[in-house]
């Protein structure tokens, strides 16, 4: 009976300490070794994944390098555009000021030179001046 008592104790009995530390100790070895293991693995990886991630940066910046030189490019051509036809606007406005300046001398010229002519035969020149006046509104109202 002593031996199915001490076997039934040695059953119930928890593992020894000296086995618990054993077990432990493997664990622990076993632990360090996937670590290790999984180190060495992220030293060989992780450059690759810095590399990756970098080229993206660098992509991605040097596209908005490009997008931002493209949009100065474009504000740059639509100001020289700009600045283009407020010269060519420029140009027109002062030859159409010199017509009329001609147009407006000669006018006055052929108006002093028919004074001239009236005053030389004696005709009332006020009068005249003043009929010819009403007969340049009058045509103006018909058109």
């Amino acid at each position: 009976m002593n031996r199915v008592s001490d076997e039934t104790r040695k059953q119930r009995r928890p593992p020894s300490s000296k086995r618990r530390g054993k077990q432990q100790a493997a664990e622990e070895k076993r632990a360090a070794q996937l670590n290790i293991a999984e180190t060495k693995s992220n030293t060989h990886t992780t450059p690759h994944y810095i590399k990756d991630s970098m080229k993206r940066v660098r992509r991605v910046k040097a596209e908005q390098e490009e997008k931002s030189r493209e949009e100065l490019k474009r504000r740059t051509d639509a100001i020289l555009a700009l600045k283009e036809s407020i010269a060519h606007s420029q140009d027109v406005l002062r030859v159409r000021r010199r017509r009329e300046c001609v147009r407006s001398e000669r006018r006055e010229k052929r108006e002093q030179q028919e004074l001239q002519t009236l005053k030389a035969a004696g005709v009332n020149t006020t009068g005249h001046t003043h009929m010819q006046t009403h007969l340049q509104k009058l045509q103006q109202r018909q058109q």
